[in-house]
């Protein structure tokens, strides 16, 4: 009762009150949040603008100075050259680890897009991501070990996702695991 008469003696301030809380909360729920993401996107917009600056990028007479150049051979380093060289590294980390490779199978390549819908380039070669799964047998430290050599590498090899079980579950004198793993390596081409 004592709720109604309150309401029945506010009723102008209440409405009047409504339209103004509308504008406040759509200031507090959707305004704040969507600024500060855009604070984001810009400090990250900063940053790698330093960063290109840094690299000489930006001017027109870096790209032929020799400090750009040396940048750029360095970094294709750390790309595999083709597809075979990427494969080839795998299974040369199995073999001097003494692991048996039991199968790859391509899963995808595709050319890597900036935001603006353009290949990357590295120099004049575009950037491809080559997707693979894997499947490794071997015992507990040589999965291990290999799995180091993929994460210290030279060149850019990324683990999505890997599965690790034992080969024969119910023989508890077997130590032989199978290992099964997604990668990524970034090829030139």
């Amino acid at each position: 009762m004592k709720l109604i008469t309150i309401l029945k003696k506010y009723k102008r301030l209440i409405r009047l009150g409504i339209p103004l809380t509308i504008p406040l909360a759509i200031y507090l729920f959707i305004y704040l949040p969507i600024h500060k993401q855009i604070k984001n996107i810009a400090s990250e917009h900063k940053k790698y603008s330093e960063i290109v600056k840094e690299l000489g990028i930006s001017s027109a007479s870096a790209v032929t100075a020799p400090t750009f150049n040396r940048q750029i051979l360095e970094l294709e380093k750390t790309f595999f050259l083709s597809d075979a060289e990427s494969l080839d590294s795998i299974s040369r980390f199995c073999y001097d680890l003494g692991l048996e490779l039991v199968a790859i199978n391509p899963l995808k390549k595709e050319k890597i897009i900036d935001k603006e819908k353009k290949p990357l380039t590295l120099g004049k070669k575009s950037i491809y991501r080559l997707g693979f799964k894997i499947s490794l047998q071997g015992n507990f430290t040589m999965l291990m070990k290999f799995l180091e050599e993929v994460d210290k590498g030279e060149k850019f090899l990324i683990l999505n996702n890997f599965t690790i079980g034992k080969i024969a579950p119910l023989d508890p004198t077997s130590d032989s695991l199978k290992l099964d793993l997604e990668l990524e390596a970034f090829v030139l081409g």
